[in-house]
């Protein structure tokens, strides 16, 4: 019976020293885990920022194949249609010259402002010129009447 008891103890011990075993590994593969997904997670955002600093360096958006496409000052920087009736680059069908278009409006519309100006301060100069006048001739009046005002009165 003693020997029972001591197989009994030694079996207990030998299981206890199993699940010990056993969570000590556990906790073992749990901390590689744990460390392997911070490695993971340390790889991808470096990754991620390497990935950034190559767009940024080597794929900007003017650089592309299809920047003409999508850029927002194409029109800006782009050549006129065409330069005058006797442009080469227009062709048999281009149907870029029209009958009564306008090719010269806008020297003509900075011309005409500029006319407008000249004649609107040639006005003014009139209209100071002619309020000037006015009042030297009200003052020669009031100085002829001071002086009949002085003949008469002895």
């Amino acid at each position: 019976m003693q020997q029972q008891v001591a197989e009994r103890v030694a079996k207990e011990q030998q299981e206890k020293d199993y699940t010990n075993r056993a969570a000590q590994e556990l906790l073992r593969q749990e901390k590689i885990a744990l460390l392997m997904e911070q490695r993971q997670k340390a790889d991808l955002k470096a990754m991620r920022v390497a990935e950034a600093e190559y767009r940024k360096q080597h794929q900007q958006k003017h650089a592309s194949a299809t920047w003409d496409l999508n850029d927002p000052q194409a029109n800006r920087n782009a050549p006129p249609i065409r330069n005058g009736d006797e442009d080469g680059r227009l062709g048999a069908s281009s149907l870029q010259v029209f009958q009564g278009e306008d090719l010269l409006k806008g020297e003509r519309t900075r011309v005409q402002r500029q006319q407008y100006n000249d004649w609107l301060s040639t006005q003014k100069e009139y209209v100071r010129q002619a309020g000037d006048d006015e009042a030297h001739r009200e003052r020669m009046w009031e100085l002829r009447q001071m002086e009949q005002v002085q003949v008469c009165l002895p």
